[in-house]
């Protein structure tokens, strides 16, 4: 038996036998794995370990060895309103917050957004193939677009607000620990954690007026971070400071 953290990971639809020909592709072409060969399959939110009984171009029919006690998520429902930046930097936040444990992602509409379909199917692969890599047992939800004026929070939601220049209390500080978080957020904590970040051009005023309604402002420090890079810091040190 090989060493549980060197076998590949795959995302299945079913731990008895594998009919998806990408999956079989890379089993059998890029890995060239054989018959009593191991992988590692999340199924349902858990993960398998799992045997390749038979091989064939159109199917792989398995075999379980055991269910693995790994729990590598955080012990928060962490969900992000991403805004829909150029080029490829949206899929970069996707994939880059995936890994740090995101559960959920709201694409959110601002007015200055850069104008562009979303490819729902492309953005599930990059999601797949980081929940893969990261060893993670829960594939994050895509919900379908809104505007900015529609979001609407939760009871239970905890909501925070990206923002450059804020009051300096509100800067990041290890000595502070938690308590730099909590003490900002009247109410505590909510069972669900949630935050946003505007588009590269940054939140109109009006924008501004309305999510500060509903959001809590937290600053990344005194640096006007690009839009990609202030989510992914903020998920981070939510995911830290929190978990």
């Amino acid at each position: 038996m090989q060493e549980i953290h060197k076998l590949k990971r795959f995302i299945l639809k079913n731990i008895s036998e594998i009919t998806d020909l990408k999956i079989i592709h890379q089993i059998i072409t890029v890995l060239r794995l054989k018959e009593n060969n191991e992988i590692i399959g999340l199924y349902e939110n858990k993960h398998f370990l799992l045997k390749l009984k038979e091989i064939s171009k159109n199917l792989i029919k398995l075999e379980t060895i055991k269910e693995l006690e790994e729990n590598n998520e955080l012990n928060f429902y962490l969900k992000v309103y991403i805004p829909l930046l150029k080029n490829d930097k949206t899929e970069f936040i996707l994939q880059k917050c995936t890994e740090l444990g995101v559960k959920e992602f709201q694409p959110v509409l601002f007015e200055r957004n850069i104008k562009q379909n979303i490819n729902y199917t492309r953005w599930q692969k990059i999601i797949e193939e980081a929940v893969e890599q990261s060893e993670r047992s829960f594939i994050p939800i895509i919900s379908q677009a809104i505007h900015c004026q529609d979001i609407k929070i939760q009871q239970d939601e905890t909501a925070i607000i990206l923002l450059e220049r804020i009051h300096p209390r509100l800067t990041p500080s290890p000595e502070r620990g938690t308590q730099f978080f909590v003490s900002p957020l009247s109410g505590g904590w909510g069972s669900e954690i949630s935050i946003i970040s505007g588009p590269e051009g940054g939140f109109t005023e009006k924008e501004k007026e309305i999510l500060l309604k509903n959001f809590k402002p937290m600053s990344l420090g005194s640096r006007v971070l690009r839009a990609e890079t202030a989510m992914i810091a903020g998920v981070s040190i939510l995911g830290f400071y929190l978990s």
